[in-house]
């Protein structure tokens, strides 16, 4: 529960500027070009997180990563919620992206390894969707009360201090001496660099180009749906949560499926479903199919991320599970930052009307990518077994 309280409150964050994201170039004065720089800005702090999660993990455990990530993101709360200037402000997305960067590769790799892996990594990306539902739902209310975009921070910054204080209690335990003995030296020490192994990076490859189109759907669809299909600001507002009411519902409903006919079948059927999705949303231009069309998008979408990750954990020792996750979520989140502000500029000359073209062009380079990393072989030796008392400890904090 701890970890799918942290996940839900990202999701809201993340998703909730999206929808912000108009009112903030407002606020300055920029154009939209100028604006999405908030998009690479915080992909770098998120990378900058990635190079440190290991040491962190060595040195304070995973109790050290429940700790720092939610800290971190209070004090970007505290800079965006007094509205300042916009090099401040871009200080301030830096500061969100290496908190969110911390829980994401820690947590991730945590529950790689979790008994009933599939089932816990569902739930927890499910809740990233949940909360990516109401992220965008919040911001809209709130700007249409009159709020102004930056308290939408000082009110989700409450929410932040219940996730520190839950996840403070849940891995009270884990400290740097219970990682080590988790994670002990391998039988193959020379495997233990994650960045050696070819899975790392074509794993790494494929998240650049998936997350990178997850994020164009996320920043720009309720832009796309105001500007290119006229609907009106809260039916474009919705866009968003409609997409993530679809990847909610498949993260969670899928699983059965993707473990029945295997991970690599079910995932190239599920970028395939997607494409031929796109091709309908580009014809059909009614702002009711485009919304329904949405959710079969994130429906597709909803899987796809976390059996990535499952995937490559049965690629790799475990010893090299942890620094392997944090660099391909790092990359993933390079495509979520280049993509979104490549949209943004091609929106200046353009026009947004593009997005999905966009959309369908990183879906193409996803599958591609995916069928390599797929016929890459498994370890060739078996992970750590955990004990009894320890499976116990994992499902009762999930």
């Amino acid at each position: 529960m701890a970890v799918m309280l942290n996940f839900l409150v990202c999701g809201i964050v993340v998703t909730g500027i999206g929808v912000l994201l108009p009112e903030i170039g407002d606020f300055y004065g920029l154009k939209v070009g100028t604006t999405s720089l908030i998009f690479p800005t915080g992909v770098f702090g998120y990378v900058c997180s990635t190079v440190i999660v290991e040491l962190i993990h060595g040195r304070l455990g995973l109790r050290g990563i429940a700790y720092l990530s939610p800290v971190v993101r209070l004090l970007a709360m505290a800079v965006l919620a007094t509205g300042p200037s916009f090099t401040i402000a871009l200080a301030g997305y830096f500061l969100m992206g290496f908190g969110i960067g911390l829980s994401d590769a820690g947590f991730s790799a945590w529950a790689a390894n979790a008994p009933y892996a599939s089932i816990v990594q569902g739930f927890m990306h499910g809740s990233y969707s949940l909360g990516s539902i109401l992220g965008p739902l919040v911001a809209d209310m709130m700007l249409k009360r009159s709020f102004k975009w930056y308290e939408f921070y000082s009110t989700t910054g409450i929410l932040l201090v219940v996730e520190l204080l839950v996840l403070a209690l849940a891995f009270r335990f884990d400290n740097a001496d219970r990682y080590t003995a988790n994670h002990g030296e391998s039988d193959e020490p020379h495997n233990c660099n994650a960045l050696q192994h070819r899975a790392t990076w074509i794993c790494g490859a494929f998240c650049f180009f998936y997350v990178g189109l997850e994020g164009c759907f996320t920043d720009w669809i309720a832009v796309f749906m105001q500007r290119a299909r006229h609907a009106e600001p809260t039916t474009s507002s919705l866009a968003t949560s409609m997409f993530w009411i679809g990847m909610t519902s498949g993260r969670f409903t899928l699983g059965p499926l993707t473990q029945y006919i295997g991970v690599r079948t079910a995932v190239a059927g599920y970028i395939g479903s997607l494409m031929v999705l796109q091709v309908l949303f580009t014809v059909v231009t009614s702002v009711t199919a485009s919304l329904l069309l949405l959710v079969g998008s994130g429906l597709f979408c909803g899987p796809i991320f976390p059996s990535g990750l499952l995937l490559l954990s049965s690629k790799l020792p475990q010893r090299a599970q942890v620094g392997a996750v944090a660099a391909v979520s790092a990359l993933g989140q390079v495509g979520a930052g280049l993509a979104p502000f490549a949209v943004g500029l091609m929106a200046d000359s353009f026009g947004i009307k593009y997005l999905l073209n966009v959309i369908f062009a990183l879906a193409v380079g996803a599958l591609f990518v995916w069928v390599a990393f797929a016929k890459l072989p498994k370890a060739t030796s078996e992970l750590r077994q955990r004990s009894p008392a320890e499976v116990k400890r994992t499902v009762t904090v999930v």
